[in-house]
């Protein structure tokens, strides 16, 4: 199978990184500079986060949703995100335990030129690195379209920093707020009127699982087709959704950007300072000058964890499907249980499916019959539509007082049926 763009540059940077890993950790062991081996894993660092790309470049192009994965692979480099979190985290702590050895031992080093030499080479790899990580191409245009084809592959003009595992989680959060505001500023709450005729059926065979879906949702991973009964043309607030989706994704780009300048900038004074280290022990003759490896090595190491610590943070709350941190679902459930004919709400859940995709599903408690409960669904849609959540699972619980027990008992026969 032919390597995409994407994957050459991902390659080629690998191949790069990997070098000058090895370069760093041998060199730093061989002429015992803690410093350049600290420096060498935090290479290990980038090396991880390309393979989680690469690996996610891969997944996103061969695997689909199956009935064993029924959401597919959305979240693979969320995972990997994690396992390189806490990987860096290890390693993190044995450079500690090196450095405080260094300091109460502190070790002569051999070859400072040397180091000075390597250190000059890896800042040179990371320049390289940053031109590499944005050549990303022109050719954006023409996806920003209404259409509702839900392909998982990735664009490969994206730019390689999208893949990167750290902006992964990290546009979880940014993309929230962005939906959130998205959602208040483009649709009234009314605005799918109707999907209440088409995809709620008011008769007796309907279900009693709402699950309801915005037409705006590009990542269900199926296709949709305009089946529904009603006529999808093009209007003012299809305009207006696609000029702020075309600003959000580049305002995601921009933060991407800005998270992968931050990287090669942590790496840039990683490299830096095993300049410094080096010039200082080559050009001084302080008794103490070998005390400033194992110091440098400690800033080097403050540095990998202050990434690695945040990234591990956010991918388990991802991974533990905590609720997006823009969205209060206190806050939601007081909205729905001020809609009319709603007694109470509960096994209310909020979560990411990407940090695009945000699902609920809520038990609401109605007093009301079948058919108005397809008015209060459609409101209770509306509320979470407006927080930026457009996969909705609504399950009503019927008191029996209010309908007959025919009706009743068609409607649990239909809910049986349905599961």
């Amino acid at each position: 199978m032919a390597l995409s763009n994407k994957e050459i540059r991902i390659t080629i940077l690998l191949v790069i990184d990997t070098i000058f890993f090895l370069l760093e950790a041998i060199v730093g062991y061989a002429v015992h500079s803690l410093a350049l081996v600290a420096d060498s894993f935090h290479m290990l660092n980038d090396i991880f986060s390309l393979l989680v790309a690469l690996w996610a470049v891969r997944v996103a192009t061969s695997k689909n949703a199956d009935a064993k994965y029924t959401y597919g692979w959305k979240r693979a480099e969320i995972l990997g995100a994690l396992i390189n979190a806490v990987f860096l985290l290890a390693l993190c702590f044995s450079i500690l335990i090196e450095a405080i050895q260094r300091l109460i031992s502190p070790e002569v080093i051999t070859n400072p030129k040397l180091i000075l030499v390597v250190g000059t080479a890896g800042l040179i790899s990371n320049i390289v690195g940053l031109f590499l990580f944005h050549d990303h191409g022109h050719s954006h245009g023409g996806n920003g379209g209404h259409g509702h084809s839900h392909s998982e592959a990735i664009d490969d003009d994206q730019p390689v920093e999208e893949l990167l595992p750290q902006n992964v989680v990290n546009s979880y959060n940014e993309t929230t707020a962005l939906l959130s505001k998205s959602s208040n500023t483009t649709h009234s709450p009314y605005s799918h009127e109707p999907l209440v005729t088409n995809d709620y059926h008011t008769t007796p065979s309907s279900h009693s699982h709402e699950h309801t879906h915005d037409s705006d949702d590009h990542e269900h991973g199926h296709e949709h087709g305009h089946d529904h009964g009603h006529s999808h043309t093009l209007d003012s607030d299809d305009l207006e959704s696609q000029t702020f989706k075309s600003k959000q994704k580049k305002k995601t780009k921009s933060l991407n950007m800005h998270g992968v300048f931050l990287h090669v900038l942590g790496d840039a004074l990683g490299n830096v300072g095993v300049m410094l280290t080096a010039i200082f022990i080559w050009k001084t003759d302080y008794s103490w000058k070998y005390y400033s490896d194992p110091v440098i090595s400690l800033i080097i190491t403050a540095i990998i964890f202050s990434s690695a610590l945040p990234l591990c943070k956010r991918a388990s709350r991802i991974l533990l499907q905590a609720t997006p941190s823009t969205i209060s679902a206190d806050d939601i459930q007081i909205e729905i249980l001020e809609i009319k004919g709603i007694k109470s709400v509960h096994d209310f859940h909020i979560w990411n499916l990407t940090e695009d995709i945000f699902i609920a599903s809520l038990h609401v408690e109605v007093d009301a019959n079948p058919e108005k409960f397809l008015v209060i669904a459609s409101e209770i849609r509306s509320i979470l539509h407006g927080h930026g959540v457009h996969s909705v699972t609504v399950q009503p619980e019927f008191s029996k007082n209010n309908i007959s027990l025919e009706t009743y008992q068609q409607f649990t026969e239909n809910y049986k049926n349905s599961d």
